[in-house]
């Protein structure tokens, strides 16, 4: 499974490739603010440290997998676990590329807000505002599944951590920018995950404690009531 999941990956990475193309008439294009030191060193890490190590580190796992290195969970490494894992992958590129397609003109190597930016809310925009960093968390997601490698789920963490800090950052921009309409915008669409999803989710945990809880009460009556019937008994 580890070659497959770095082809995987490396499609991933290179599904936004195409668009370093229209990047130089980017450049051309007046820009509206500054971009902070902070963000352009969590690019530059990004893009040339973490991921490169990523790579490299699913190159050496397609190979030494077993090795002690990867503190891997072996309670959590089961085929149907890596199919999935593998599939999240390969749902993320398309995520990817059709945010990139969404953005157009707007796209830029940093967190750039143009003269003439405008404010994408359609395609996977509709869904949550920052859909590229959602598909990277679920390539993530999908390497620590098809890998159970507690190695490989850190040094993804610390992949999103860079994708954290550039969202706040378009985020001030944006807000900047457009002012009530971004907020608007943002009230209304999930920043990483819709906020369906995060309802459901939330709505799943409240239940599982709620049936905890009632589960724990059960368990107690059940007690009181077996030591009633000793002590009648």
């Amino acid at each position: 499974m580890g070659p497959i999941i770095l082809i995987a990956v490396l499609l991933h990475a290179l599904s936004s490739c195409w668009q370093l193309w229209k990047l130089p008439k980017g450049m051309m294009r007046r820009q509206r603010t500054e971009i902070s030191l902070l963000v352009r060193t969590a690019v530059s890490i990004k893009e040339f440290e973490i991921l490169p190590i990523i790579v490299l580190a699913l190159l050496f796992y397609s190979f030494v997998s077993s090795a002690a290195f990867w503190l891997t969970i072996e309670s959590f490494r089961a085929t149907w676990v890596e199919i999935i894992g593998l599939v999240f992958i390969v749902l993320s590129i398309p995520l990817k590329v059709l945010a990139y397609a969404a953005l157009g003109r707007n796209w830029s190597a940093k967190p750039t807000i143009y003269e003439d930016h405008t404010l994408i809310t359609e395609g996977p925009y509709a869904w949550v505002r920052h859909p590229v960093y959602t598909s990277n968390m679920i390539m993530i997601l999908g390497v620590f599944m098809g890998t159970s490698s507690v190695t490989l789920l850190i040094l993804g963490i610390c992949y999103l951590a860079t994708d954290i800090v550039r969202a706040n950052e378009e985020e001030k921009k944006l807000t900047f920018k457009f002012d009530g309409a971004y907020v608007q915008y943002a009230e209304n669409v999930g920043k990483y995950v819709p906020f369906a999803v995060t309802l459901t989710f939330a709505g799943i945990v409240v239940l599982c404690n709620i049936l905890g809880i009632v589960g724990h009460i059960l368990s107690d009556l059940m007690g009181i009531v077996q030591a009633i019937d000793s002590i009648l008994g």
